[in-house]
């Protein structure tokens, strides 16, 4: 008989646990009598090369993402973004990095209206673009000619001096550190943050948009504050946090400003 098919397999048949095999070999069927042993020992060697012929795809992950943001008494917010992004082995162009811009906050609604300074790739200059849409402010990094694989350190630096919230018991700082829109997992996300004075309260929120989980670790040292995510984030998952200052820390907005 012609052989047919280039694979060996061993057939479900009850027989096969008294050591009688049934197999099929260039697409011809045999059967025969093999020990239990040299049977596993096959079966081994089957798994191993199924997994060499059909190796384990790398998925996109975000290994790191840490961040920075200075306050100054003049309310000026300055943040600096290090996302460290690994493309596995898939080719792309680059990266979107969508930034909540508009947020609703104890009955009022804010925009940031951020102002992008400087992006880097691996620490040099890369092509960028920025759109609003919907509330958001979305980078585009990236050079459209050109295609890139595996990890990459991306650094994003913004301002804005509308990121404060005054009320009656203090000047709140609440800020989406992440972002809930990746749609890839991030194995860790930090903030460092400095203010110009002593925070009286830091509170963190961890998981999807609206999550009241607070999941984190919060060090703080005069007016520096560093929180930590002591899980990590599946896709749309994130980091918030709230850090709330003493009345009059921030100066307030200009009408001009406003």
């Amino acid at each position: 008989m012609t052989p047919s098919y280039p694979f060996l397999f061993f057939s479900n048949a009850p027989h096969l646990a008294r050591g009688v095999g049934s197999f099929v070999f260039w697409g011809t069927c045999y059967h025969s009598f093999i020990p239990m042993r040299a049977l596993k020992s096959l079966a081994l060697s089957l798994v191993s090369l199924v997994l060499v012929a059909f190796p384990v795809h790398a998925a996109e992950t975000i290994h790191a993402f840490d961040v920075s943001a200075e306050l100054k008494a003049d309310r000026t917010l300055t943040v600096t973004e290090t996302i460290t992004y690994d493309f596995g082995d898939e080719f792309r162009h680059g990266i979107y990095r969508t930034i909540p811009e508009t947020y609703d906050r104890n009955g009022a609604r804010y925009k940031l209206r951020l102002h992008v300074l400087d992006v880097t790739m691996d620490g040099q200059a890369i092509p960028w673009t920025a759109s609003r849409s919907n509330g958001q402010l979305s980078v585009r990094i990236g050079d459209k000619d050109k295609t890139i694989t595996s990890r990459h350190v991306y650094s994003l630096r913004y301002e804005t001096n509308r990121a404060v919230n005054t009320f009656p018991e203090g000047d709140e700082w609440y800020w989406n550190v992440t972002g809930n829109d990746w749609e890839v997992p991030i194995e860790r996300a930090q903030l460092q943050f400095v203010g110009p004075a002593a925070p009286s309260d830091v509170t963190c929120f961890t998981g999807s948009f609206g999550s009241r989980e607070s999941l984190c670790t919060i060090t703080q040292e005069g007016g520096q504050v560093f929180i930590e995510a002591t899980r990590p984030f599946q896709a749309y998952e994130g980091l918030t946090v709230a850090v709330r200052l003493p009345p009059g820390s921030v100066a307030a907005l200009t009408t001009g400003q406003r």
